[in-house]
């Protein structure tokens, strides 16, 4: 659908590395991170809702 965001979920075990593809995806307006997460296993927390953490 037209002005919607693509949603995006980071999962990179790098914290450094996963900030950097933050920032480049936070520059782009069609884009939206609305998580990072340094495991597989923080994924599916945060998938299901309970919690996670953003690792910023």
């Amino acid at each position: 659908m037209e002005g919607e965001k693509t949603r995006i979920l980071l999962v990179e075990d790098h914290a450094s590395f996963r900030q950097a593809l933050a920032f480049m995806f936070e520059r782009e307006p069609e884009f939206a991170v609305v998580g990072q997460v340094g495991s597989l296993a923080e994924a599916r927390q945060f998938l299901n809702g309970s919690g996670g953490r953003d690792g910023r």
